[in-house]
């Protein structure tokens, strides 16, 4: 795979990071905890082992991922499928700034399909387990969470790209990501979890993707809540460390942070300066954005500002 960007691929990094899926002194650990012939107690203990030693921070919350990813998938990547979304309350309810991130997703969509959903169609596109429906009714699941379930639902049925509404796309998605069977961004920093969800690209019924939504649905089972709002990422750490050949799979595929993603995130308040974030913007093929922050007071035209009105032009 590659793919170059003003400041290097977008699909590399220039300084490698620490990868707990690949410390060496853990090696052992790892090949306990997927092996076919220990027993289950023993593959659990040597994964949350895995956890502890690798990244100490919340373990204990990690541990519980574990305990609901016995099960692994065998089936095979199929089809690519569409440009999936989702905002609850629908797009026209949707904050100006979710507005402008539909927009630039629909304006780089290029040949792909794209489908935005919301709680009045989403029953149509996904069969999840009657449990996740009592629970998102019940108020036990907020939106957020909900859409865990949405978008791995879709991918393991229909294939294709996921992209949260909050994201703003430079470009169509590249046809580097679109050849791979899987594909989604690594947390590179402090943070213990594995993954970042807002992204996951995936063939249908490619088997991490229908791991993953068994586990999460099983943990859902079993509680009524979270024990951490990064729970999902904490199964896709999970279902890697208990399947050697999901792992193997895994690795193999380019290992690229979600730093530059979040680079436009941090200066959405800025006075807008052209030169200095479109630099920025143009790092990388897609941005993730927030609509929580609040615009500060200012008569200033901001970077956040420009973005309502379609920023960049081009």
């Amino acid at each position: 795979m590659s793919g170059d960007g003003p400041a290097g691929s977008f699909f590399s990094e220039a300084v490698p990071f620490r990868d707990p899926l690949r410390l060496s002194y853990l090696a052992p650990l790892r090949r306990a905890a997927s092996s076919r012939i220990l027993p289950w107690p023993l593959r659990k203990r040597a994964a949350k082992l895995c956890m502890t030693w690798s990244r100490k921070r919340l373990h204990r919350v990690r541990h519980i991922a574990v305990d609901h990813c016995r099960w692994c998938s065998a089936g095979a990547p199929g089809d690519l499928g569409p440009i999936w979304q989702y905002w609850a309350q629908g797009v026209e309810a949707a904050p100006p700034v979710v507005k402008a991130c539909l927009r630039s997703v629909a304006r780089h969509r290029g040949e792909r399909k794209l489908v935005v959903l919301d709680d009045r169609t989403v029953e149509d596109h996904v069969d999840l387990p009657g449990h996740i429906w009592d629970k998102r009714r019940r108020g036990l699941m907020n939106s957020q969470h909900f859409s865990n379930f949405i978008r791995l639902d879709l991918l393991a049925r229909h294939g294709g790209t996921w992209l949260d509404a909050t994201i703003l796309l430079r470009q169509p998605v590249p046809p580097e990501i679109e050849r791979e069977d899987f594909y989604i961004l690594r947390e590179t920093g402090r943070h213990p979890r594995l993954v970042e969800t807002w992204f996951i690209h995936a063939r249908k019924g490619h088997p991490l993707v229908e791991t993953v939504l068994h586990g999460l649905a099983d943990y859902w089972k079993a509680h009524d809540g979270l024990h951490d709002y990064f729970m999902f990422p904490y199964h896709f750490e999970a279902a890697l460390l208990l399947n050697g050949g999901l792992r193997r799979e895994f690795l193999a595929r380019p290992q690229v942070g979600a730093d530059r993603p979040h680079e436009l995130q941090w200066l959405l308040f800025e006075p807008l300066d052209e030169a200095a974030h479109r630099a920025v913007h143009d790092r990388f093929w897609l941005h993730k954005l927030t609509h929580k922050a609040e615009r500060p007071a200012t008569e200033k035209r901001l970077l956040w500002d420009a973005i309502l009105d379609g920023w960049p032009a081009n």
